[in-house]
């Protein structure tokens, strides 16, 4: 897929990838309905998600996490996104607070067809780079860097470290005058025939 862009400020494109079945409302999403590796998508309200989904035209969502298991057995969300604030390290967050109104319009989880000791690898693997507190987000949205990474990359990367490709090799090409190339945006995670959503709202 090529996505050439001609009327596009270096400024807007900066803001691109900052982001980036069962059916229900954001309050009522069964937290029974989790598993370790889960991988959760959502739609943001703001500038920054609109500007993911004005470059990945064939998708829904502009943010993406992976579901961890804590030593507690409690379930929690590790994904990457800049903040100014907290600074750019991984952040970790209660599935409710990832849905909030505040940060959601629409949602789903999906879950790759693989092992339960499969997918809890993966998560395995984001929360030990969560726990590391050295991994912050890759603002360069740079595949080849592995020691920053941005959303759809920390995801891609934790399964991949399971042995599995869950973009299938899928990329979206943009033309853009600061950023051009082939970059990982949520819908080819999406898009896997292997992954099956279990929740949406």
């Amino acid at each position: 897929m090529n996505l050439r862009w001609t009327h596009v400020t270096a400024g807007f494109v900066f803001l691109l990838l900052s982001g980036c079945s069962a059916s229900g409302s954001r309050q009522d999403v069964p937290c029974e309905l989790l598993r370790a590796g889960d991988v959760v998508f959502r739609r943001g309200n703001g500038t920054k998600s609109q500007a993911v989904l004005y470059a990945d035209r064939e998708g829904m969502y502009s943010h993406t996490g992976i579901v961890v298991q804590l030593t507690d057995s409690t379930l929690r969300i590790v994904h990457a996104e800049p903040d100014k604030t907290c600074g750019d390290s991984l952040k970790l967050e209660t599935l409710k607070s990832f849905f909030s109104e505040k940060n959601a319009e629409k949602g789903a989880i999906m879950r790759f067809a693989c092992s339960a000791e499969c997918a809890a690898q993966a998560a395995d693997y984001a929360l030990k780079l969560y726990n590391a507190h050295s991994t912050v987000f890759d603002h360069d949205y740079d595949l080849k860097d592995s020691t920053q990474l941005y959303c759809t990359e920390l995801v891609w990367r934790a399964y991949l470290h399971a042995g599995i490709d869950i973009s299938n090799g899928r990329r979206t090409a943009l033309n853009a005058p600061s950023f051009s190339g082939y970059y990982l945006m949520p819908s080819d995670v999406y898009k896997n025939e292997e992954g099956v959503v279990v929740y949406e709202f």
